[in-house]
């Protein structure tokens, strides 16, 4: 079944200003691997949108060539991107899944006890800040072959481009709204 993937690179930072107006000026405060880890999850889900398409004998360059044109990439470049993202999350997606399995142990040792005024919310487990430390410096790897493979100034160029672009369209979602 084809799923077209979202346009809009959205972006969801926990704990920002809640006021609009202190949001709005640290939309380019988004984590750099907070950044890119969405960006290779959304080029992995369009390239296999595209697969898919291209298997019913349907057009699908335009996914395929989504960021190329966004980001002002050479094909080379465009084909970067696309290969570091594919290599890069299938890594992502062990560790997110890793923390998954934690995440859920911890809510089902928590689920159905009473919760009291005051009560806190428990501090994460050491192995789950370990995997995130761990997600964080695979994203940094990624990016970090990416630009090898770019370029120094052909990456700045993107880098930039993709700053703005979050910059543009980031939503900073308040904690306080997002803990749902």
């Amino acid at each position: 079944m084809f799923r077209l993937a979202s346009s809009v690179l959205l972006i969801v930072v926990l704990g920002l200003p809640a006021r609009p107006q202190e949001a709005a000026l640290n939309r380019e405060q988004v984590p750099r691997h907070i950044a890119y880890g969405i960006l290779f999850h959304e080029v992995v889900v369009l390239d296999r949108e595209a697969n898919e398409l291209q298997r019913q004998g349907r057009p699908a360059a335009y996914l395929l060539t989504r960021y190329q044109e966004r980001f002002d990439l050479s094909p080379t470049d465009s084909a970067s991107l696309r290969n570091v993202a594919a290599m890069c999350m299938p890594k992502l997606s062990a560790l997110d899944q890793a923390a998954a399995s934690i995440i859920s142990a911890v809510k089902s040792e928590y689920r159905g006890k009473a919760r009291g005024p005051g009560s806190q919310v428990p501090a994460p487990p050491p192995e789950l800040l370990r995997l995130e430390a761990s997600r964080k410096e695979t994203v940094e790897s990624c990016v970090s072959e990416l630009e090898a493979l770019m370029g120094r100034g052909a990456f700045a160029a993107f880098e930039a481009r993709l700053k703005q672009h979050i910059a543009h369209h980031a939503r900073i979602v308040p904690a306080e709204k997002s803990a749902r």
